[in-house]
């Protein structure tokens, strides 16, 4: 299974236009007419509730299965109850958690939009109904059998297209409080502090000590091990005693199968890859460190952030510090939420069915 910390943060503010029209619904036990969610004037109601859990539910299943669509999912009940996810929490309740919060932040700025006057445009409230129609032409041939379709979830056409231009709406909201004239702006100096403190540039050598080849995972013999690792052991050894690190790179021997990309650029959240950039940023800048894994052995020289990659990782920091603001925001208005605890229990995430 893929990295659950690296895809938990993407379930977050920015994945509010992330309705999967492409999906096909299944049914679903009864029809859904109360609210799940409330913040001020603003509901969320139990079907548009119960719906993006199911969304939720799939993407994660895609994700984590690495399957190519949703044809080939299947469910695995034991997943959301007891497989843990991190300190003891599980998979399910890490996805209830981020299914809610989601919903709190459409809440919050969709309220915060009309205490302040935001509205859509026509031509965006046009690209909501866009979307949807495309993809109902491309998956349910006509309104009526995607209304069909939706009746399982106590919704229809309407009340989907109204959900949608909700999350619009919320999105515009957010991007607006963040902005430079916003309530809480997100500068140009706040984005490269926080990637000076967050983001490591390395280079490194990989060694398959594990398999034949990436391609072909015959395991290897206990000596073909050993020769491997020995390899890894007498590189570092030749770099602790003074030879230059990037003489071994360009190494192709049968001893090591370097990836095609030595040079890297990155932060935790965007590696997906704990044990590295752990590793890494325990290293001083300049000094070599061994990484064991189930895959192989890592071989990574930390070197000096290259401040000119700042411009390609710019708006994904945007996106993490306006998240980690607007949980904050959300945190403190927690008071002011009103949470369906039986409803939101009725649809977690073990119950609901995936989209096919």
């Amino acid at each position: 299974m893929k990295d659950l910390n690296n895809k938990r943060r993407l379930i977050t503010l920015f994945t509010l236009l992330t309705v999967a029209f492409s999906f096909v619904l299944t049914s679903c036990s009864s029809v859904l007419d109360g609210p799940a969610m409330k913040y001020k004037d603003i509901v969320i109601p139990e079907g548009c509730f119960s719906y993006s859990v199911s969304q939720t539910k799939t993407s994660y299943m895609l994700y984590l299965t690495g399957a190519s669509s949703t044809a080939e999912l299947e469910d695995y009940p034991a997943l959301w109850e007891f497989v843990p996810a991190e300190d003891g929490v599980t998979i399910g309740e890490v996805v209830m958690e981020e299914i809610v919060k989601s919903q709190k932040l459409i809440l919050f700025f969709a309220s915060y939009a009309n205490e302040k006057g935001i509205t859509l445009t026509d031509e965006e409230k046009k690209s909501v109904k866009s979307e949807m129609d495309t993809s109902i032409t491309t998956n349910f041939k006509s309104r009526s059998v995607f209304n069909e379709a939706l009746k399982t979830y106590g919704l229809n056409y309407d009340m989907l297209l109204e959900y949608n231009t909700l999350q619009l709406l919320a999105s515009k909201a957010r991007d607006i409080y963040f902005s430079q004239s916003g309530e809480s702006e997100i500068t140009e100096e706040t984005m490269k502090n926080y990637y000076e403190m967050n983001y490591y540039t390395s280079t490194h050598i990989f060694v398959n000590n594990k398999t034949v080849s990436m391609s072909d995972t015959t395991p290897l013999s206990e000596d073909e091990a050993k020769k491997k690792t020995d390899k890894a052991n007498d590189i570092l050894k030749k770099v602790q005693n003074g030879e230059k690190f990037e003489s071994f790179l360009s190494e192709t021997d049968e001893e090591t199968e370097n990836t095609s990309e030595q040079t890297i650029t990155f932060s935790e959240y965007e590696l997906g890859f704990t044990d590295f950039s752990d590793a890494v940023s325990k290293t001083k800048i300049g000094e070599v460190t061994m990484l064991e894994t189930s895959a192989g052995i890592y071989l990574i020289k930390r070197q000096k952030l290259d401040t000119d990659h700042f411009e390609t990782f710019k708006e994904n920091i945007f996106i993490t510090i306006a998240d980690e603001r607007s949980t904050e925001l959300i945190d403190n208005a927690e008071s002011e939420f009103v949470l369906y605890d039986d409803v939101i229990a009725a649809h977690h995430v073990t119950l609901a069915p995936l989209f096919k």
